[in-house]
């Protein structure tokens, strides 16, 4: 992704380069008024004081418009910078729908969410502050460059090699500072990869009495991370240090050499007063280079985890609503992890009304035939094809997933059985009923359940998440695990509330529990050897 291919609008770079240039030249301006000014006061001519007046008023008003522009530079960069960030979130977010779910399997969800929001934020804080800044440096150095050549030639070449010298020096710190910046990124993710995980699973941690364990982990990553910000802060305070002595350096020779032209005649006074007040035109945004090529480094460091985050694999089906599947037929089917040597192959039908477990050993593989069904992992061959009135379809219908780990919002139960669907009265209380919520929903009301359900106890938000499920509707239901975290007395009640509520509908369980043998037609058994995983249906 190169750096300015967010911009969706050409025109803004234009507009910002016509600012940056006005800002420029108004900043220029004040420097020939106020030559004039001090050349007419050294006059010691009262008869003068009207121009002065003048020249001093028409000074005040080219500094007020120039500092308004260079407001209004920034203004307007950190505007289109957060209008950047923010188009920026919603298509990480149209991205994630689409990629393939494989993909996003391979990395945690904690380093996502950094990518999704600190990354992001990165681009919407910085993206086109350091493209203003350069603008602005290039011109504010072009111009004072001939304003210092129209004074005298000799002046320029005396003082433009130290300049340059700066200029040197500050791009070679900055390459070191570029690799100091990313070694920070890096392990500043590592730390907070690790805090997030410490605070999710410290109840966890606390019940096995592994603090001290942690504890470690925490010192060793913070350490690093201290490690890398001192080296940082080292160099930053030395290209300070260095780049302020060569400042100073250069303002020391231009009041020497000014003064040896002013003394023979080949200057004014107003002249040598003027570039001591402005020589920082010159010099300065030599100096910014620093900062802005700081900022640019690390809107690059972010760009790039995001343009590979766009680059992922994508892999979404089309879906359709349909009201009745009256087959299902997953026809030599196989999928492969990249890191894997196992392949598996599912070969089965499913017909309309029928009850199926998917039964095997725990990872096995179960659980991937539940996201190849849905849609979600892409199979290497074979087809899955369905069926509404003996017509194959095109597409994958509508199904109603129970994942394994399915996630709960921090939201109220309603609204995470509702999902965004319409509130029907008599489905939703039906549904409550089927899923034994009725006591949960009085209790907790409209109150929040924190994050993935965190105030809630593991049966109760597996029951809310097949409560969503129920409600979502659709011709099949697949179910991963229903009966893990619930309790034993509520398994066969929901069981058997499941078989009257869906008795005219595909469902397919994918479970190790043998209980579960009571509540299909069909079983397929998912079974391996050394080197393949076999999905076959059994009477």
């Amino acid at each position: 992704m190169r750096y300015l291919s967010l911009l969706k609008k050409k025109l803004v770079l234009i507009r910002m380069v016509i600012l940056a240039f006005l800002a420029s030249l108004f900043a220029m301006s004040p420097i020939l008024v106020m030559e004039k000014i001090v050349d007419n006061a050294s006059s010691f001519n009262l008869d003068r004081l009207p121009i002065i007046l003048i020249l001093s008023f028409l000074y005040l008003i080219m500094q007020i418009i120039g500092n308004s522009l260079f407001a209004f530079c920034s203004y307007q960069a950190k505007k289109e910078s957060r209008e950047i960030g923010a188009n920026l979130q919603v298509q990480v977010y149209k991205k994630l729908t689409v990629v393939d779910i494989s993909e996003i399997d391979k990395i945690s969800t904690i380093e996502f969410a950094n990518i999704a929001l600190e990354d992001s934020t990165v681009i919407a804080e910085n993206y086109l502050v350091p493209v203003n800044n350069l603008f602005i440096s290039i011109f504010t150095f072009s111009m004072a460059l001939i304003y210092m050549l129209r004074i005298n030639w000799m002046l320029t070449l005396i003082l433009f090699p130290l300049c340059l010298l700066t200029a040197l020096v500050s791009k070679k710190l900055q390459s070191k500072m570029e690799v100091y910046v990313s070694n920070k990124r890096e392990n500043s993710k590592v730390l907070f990869n690790n805090f997030s995980q410490i605070i999710f699973g410290i109840k966890t941690i606390r019940s096995f009495k592994k603090e001290t364990y942690f504890n470690r982990i925490i010192e060793d990553s913070s350490d690093k991370l201290k490690t890398s910000d001192i080296k940082q802060a080292q160099l930053e305070s030395l290209s300070e240090g260095v780049l302020s002595c060569l400042f100073m350096i250069t303002i020391g020779l231009i009041l020497l050499v000014t003064s040896i032209f002013l003394i023979k005649g080949m200057i004014t006074f107003g002249i040598m007063v003027a570039i001591l007040m402005y020589n920082n035109m010159l010099v300065d945004p030599l100096l910014q280079l620093v900062n802005i090529q700081a900022q640019m480094i690390k809107v690059k460091e972010s760009m790039s985890r995001i343009d590979a985050l766009f680059k992922m694999r994508e892999y979404k089906p089309s879906y359709h609503y349909e009201e009745r599947i009256n087959k299902i037929v997953v026809d030599n089917v196989t999928f492969k992890y990249p890191k894997s040597d196992i392949k598996m192959l599912f070969n089965f039908s499913v017909n309309q009304k029928e009850k199926v477990l998917v039964f095997g050993n725990s990872g096995i593989g179960k659980s991937t035939l539940a996201k190849i069904l849905t849609g979600f992992y892409k199979p290497l061959s074979g087809t899955i094809r369905f069926y509404s009135n003996d017509i194959e379809l095109s597409y994958i219908p509508y199904i109603s997933y129970l994942e394994q780990d399915g996630y709960l919002f921090n939201l109220p139960i309603k609204d995470n059985i509702l999902f965004g669907d319409e509130y029907i009265n008599k489905k939703y209380n039906e549904i409550l009923k089927i899923c034994c919520l009725e006591k949960l929903i009085t209790e907790y009301g409209d109150k929040k359940i924190g994050v993935n359900g965190n105030k809630l106890s593991g049966g109760q938000c597996k029951r809310i998440l097949l409560a969503r499920a129920l409600y979502k509707g659709a011709p099949i239901y697949v179910f991963d695990e229903i009966t893990s975290s619930l309790d034993e007395n509520l398994i066969d009640t929901i069981l058997d509330n499941l078989s009257t509520y869906l008795k005219k509908k595909i469902v397919i369980f994918i479970d190790h529990n043998n209980k579960l043998k009571m509540y299909v037609d069909t079983i397929i058994k998912v079974s391996s050897n050394k080197e393949t995983v076999i999905g076959e249906r059994h009477m």
